[in-house]
């Protein structure tokens, strides 16, 4: 299972539905989520939504589309937190609105947390802002939730998230961090998600 939170940055949203539409693996579900956005509820409106969820079908997917009938903000935190309730998959990761993904990243998040006991897993990303790798470790400012590959059923026997600011998904991490040992870094080099841009006020998010 994948969750996407959208808002603001229409035609970035369209960018990662392509790259979702492009994964090198099927039989994966997909839950696009805005946050009382208009351009999102565009999509919805326009049948948009019901084709891609129709085409995707046919390849063996799941896709979930709805717009949020009040902003929760929080960086989308409401939104994964509504995962704890809605994901069906065997592991979650999280994916935001504007950033991108290559073509074999839900095969190469899966890589090493399939047939494991591992609660989670985490990999590195590109990060676009400052051109290079991002070398993830598990502490504040060096790991988000964009780098995780996580078992369902361990996420969705964390709390759900109260927080609403700016680094709610390291106050995740640390949590998981503290209860389980069943965690790991990818030993691939190799990275598969692009971090398009660093955190902006809601009034500026165009494209």
């Amino acid at each position: 299972t994948a969750v996407v939170p959208c808002f603001g940055r229409p035609q970035r949203t369209m960018r990662i539905i392509a790259a979702l539409q492009d994964q090198t693996i099927n039989d994966f579900e997909v839950f696009l989520i805005g946050d009382h956005c208009e351009h999102f509820q565009t999509l919805l409106d326009s049948g948009f939504m019901m084709r891609l969820i129709e085409d995707e079908r046919q390849k063996g997917n799941y896709f979930h589309a709805w717009n949020l009938y009040q902003n929760k903000g929080g960086f989308g935190y409401y939104i994964r937190n509504l995962m704890k309730m809605l994901a069906n998959g065997k592991y979650l990761c999280f994916i935001d609105n504007d950033d991108w993904i290559k073509q074999y990243h839900f095969q190469h998040y899966l890589s090493e947390i399939e047939n494991t006991d591992l609660d989670f897993v985490y990999y590195n990303t590109w990060n676009d802002a400052l051109g290079l790798i991002r070398d993830t470790k598990p502490t504040m400012g060096l790991i988000g939730h964009s780098e995780l590959c996580i078992r369902t059923e361990f996420f969705k026997s964390l709390p759900f998230n109260q927080s609403d600011r700016y680094g709610h998904d390291w106050e995740m991490i640390e949590y998981m961090l503290s209860i389980t040992e069943k965690h790991k870094k990818s030993s691939n080099p190799d990275w598969t998600y692009k971090i398009m841009s660093t955190p902006m006020k809601r009034e500026t998010l165009i494209d």
